[in-house]
């Protein structure tokens, strides 16, 4: 027998032993999951209603919801975090975390 033939032999060998290896974990790893895994109890789905309103003040509902839903966008813009635009050399994420410490710290100048 070769050099070559003998190196590749001793490869191949090699190779099987890792993978018989890695199938044989994995086996065990299904078989303790099998083992120590408690079944679900499965409860009874909640019955869900009807999407359609059935009051007849339906309009006045989705008023308010746009007017509070108006507010509180409005509420959040104010107070929120912004994203600030990059400047000039530097990076989105460095301005994002320039932005954040200026933010906690509040603005010196």
């Amino acid at each position: 027998m070769s050099q070559l033939s003998l190196s590749l032999l001793i490869t191949a060998i090699g190779m099987g032993l890792v993978f018989a290896a890695l199938i044989i974990l994995a086996l065990m790893m299904q078989a303790l999951v099998a083992l120590t895994s408690r079944p679900e109890k499965r409860s009874p789905s909640p019955v869900v209603p009807d999407a359609q309103p059935t009051d007849t003040a339906s309009p006045l509902r989705k008023a308010a919801a746009i007017a509070v839903a108006l507010a509180l966008t409005e509420a959040a813009s104010q107070s929120g975090f912004s994203t600030p635009t990059p400047e000039p050399g530097i990076s989105a994420w460095q301005s994002v975390q320039r932005a954040t410490y200026t933010q906690r710290q509040g603005k010196t100048r």
